[in-house]
């Protein structure tokens, strides 16, 4: 892109910057509450977070870089400076966008673009320095719990009748997300799959039913509601497997081999 081209680009950016600043607004991180529960309101200072320290590395290698280009201009017509410099446009170009266009309005989608400002300034750095680069940039990690559910890998969460520990099966067991919640488009959705593989039979981690299912287990030996009168019909005598048997069936390991 040419020096005029990109000097009016600056321009209309600029004007949209000053026009999105002069309009008071108020940002209502409670809204946030509202979808996804009580303790989300912190979701948005979280975000801002990420974008600042993405923000601050993009632009300090931005700078190294256009120093560099600087330092080189006596090489105008080569072709290691004019790809260097089409590398610097792009990293400019896309820090410029995000600071704009607030990158809280799409973590993302923002992230991901200080993510390509920051590869594109150091890849033209290395060019121009005629060196290996890019490999100091830290790895995007876009998960559900590095930009919405922070620390939920060390949270217990009331499941049914149970605390469910996800330290234990996050950080212990190296379980994703999805292995038991929906994709983005069930966002939410818990899926009950596969606990039968360390939770029934015999080892560690085995469990009885009345673990999980407690409001079963007390109903059926008549015990839990309120203001009952009189004996109880129980049927306490009998096990869980004595009418689940194909469920019993179904939860042993299959066989191999």
């Amino acid at each position: 892109m040419s020096i005029v081209r990109r000097a009016n680009r600056k321009k209309v950016e600029g004007r949209a910057g000053n026009h999105a600043t002069d309009v008071p607004y108020l940002e209502m991180g409670n809204a946030c509450n509202e979808c996804h529960g009580p303790g989300y309101d912190t979701m948005l200072h979280h975000w801002r977070q990420l974008l600042a320290e993405a923000e601050i590395d993009a632009t300090k290698r931005l700078v190294a870089a256009e120093d560099a280009l600087f330092k080189h201009k006596s090489e105008t017509g080569g072709g290691t400076f004019q790809e260097a410099a089409r590398l610097v446009d792009d990293a400019r170009h896309n820090l410029e966008f995000v600071k704009v266009g607030k990158g809280h309005h799409n973590v993302e989608y923002a992230l991901k673009a200080l993510h390509v400002s920051r590869s594109r300034a150091s890849e033209a750095l290395g060019l121009l320095a005629k060196t290996a680069s890019g490999g100091d940039i830290p790895a995007l990690e876009l998960t559900c719990t590095t930009l919405c559910h922070t620390e939920m890998e060390s949270r217990e969460v009331r499941l049914g009748s149970i605390n469910y520990p996800h330290k234990k099966h996050v950080v212990d067991l190296g379980f994703q997300c999805t292995d038991c919640h929906g994709d983005s488009q069930h966002h939410g959705d818990t899926r009950l799959e596969n606990c039968n593989s360390c939770h029934h039979g015999k080892g560690e981690g085995k469990v009885g039913c009345s673990d999980c299912h407690r409001e079963v287990a007390a109903l059926r030996i008549g015990q839990g509601a309120f203001r009952i009168e009189g004996p109880a019909d129980s049927m306490k005598d009998l096990e869980c497997a004595n009418c689940h048997t194909q469920t019993t069936e179904a939860r042993r390991p299959a066989p191999t081999g």
